[in-house]
């Protein structure tokens, strides 16, 4: 009936630093380790769109690494052994994978997590859209909105709530990158962000970008108190510099940090996978 059946089977472990701060600063360090396997099966239609269904077992333990010990920490580690429904819609056109300049992605999941021994869960969804204009042959803008929500989210381990910061996405990870955030710095149970960036090709593989973003998301500030999603709101700017090598892409930027009054420099080579 001309479509594609497309059919993947997954086995891996990660080690996964989890940072935690307090006043812009990386206070304390934890260490996620997980053995998952997944089963995904996906079908095009229209030839730009990928819809799929995958179904993830996961275990996880969570350990101190360094820095300061968080007081009951074990009430948002949560972990165990977790069974994941994830139905996914993706949709791109865009020129090319890293620093397009025409065209658009987007990725819209919704997913269910249990666990496998105590039957407790915690249901959500996100979406992502970014589309990309040319504006000349050297210019080019990019707009993108982001965002997600989780419900029973007290169930939910520290690992797989959204993780905001960084200069790179991985929602299939729950990762979503934030101008003026380090990595890895925010874990929330919803978000929304909106995106704004201008890209000049310097030379070919070699780009130039004026970057902004402002966005709102609860956060629990160094699990002390916790924020409303809509009563505060964060904006992050910055330069950077990306280039396209045959080893991946290599970016550097430097940014206002909104953790603090000081820069925020970041650097981040290869793929996200």
């Amino acid at each position: 009936m001309d479509h594609k059946l497309l059919v993947s089977a997954e086995v891996g472990y990660g080690l996964n630093p989890i940072f935690l701060y307090k006043g812009g600063d990386n206070v304390s360090t934890y260490e996620n380790n997980t053995f998952e396997t997944n089963l995904s099966i996906g079908t095009t239609i229209f030839n730009d769109i990928i819809a799929g269904y995958t179904l993830s077992y996961k275990n996880m333990e969570t350990n101190y690494s360094s820095g300061e010990k968080i007081k009951n920490f074990s009430y948002f580690k949560k972990d165990g052994s977790y069974f994941t429904n994830t139905f996914s819609f993706y949709y791109d056109t865009m020129n090319q994978a890293e620093y397009a300049t025409k065209g658009g992605q987007g990725l819209l999941q919704v997913f269910s997590e249990t666990n496998a021994k105590e039957g407790n869960s915690f249901e959500g969804y996100s979406v992502m859209v970014t589309k990309y204009f040319p504006l000349s042959s050297n210019w080019s803008l990019n707009a993108g909105l982001s965002g997600g929500q989780m419900y029973n989210a007290e169930n939910t381990p520290l690992s797989e709530l959204f993780n905001l910061g960084g200069l790179r996405s991985n929602p299939m990870r729950r990762n979503y990158s934030f101008v003026g955030l380090p990595i890895s710095s925010v874990y929330t149970d919803n978000f929304f962000i909106g995106s704004l960036g201008l890209q000049y090709t310097v030379a070919q593989n070699l780009y130039l970008s004026l970057n902004y973003n402002a966005g709102t998301y609860n956060y629990f500030s160094g699990f002390g108190s916790e924020k409303g999603i809509w009563d505060m709101e964060k904006q992050g700017y910055g330069i950077g510099i990306g280039w396209d090598t045959f080893l991946g892409p290599m970016d550097f930027s430097i940014s206002n940090n909104v953790l603090n009054n000081e820069a925020l420099f970041q650097v981040h080579i290869g793929y996200v996978f």
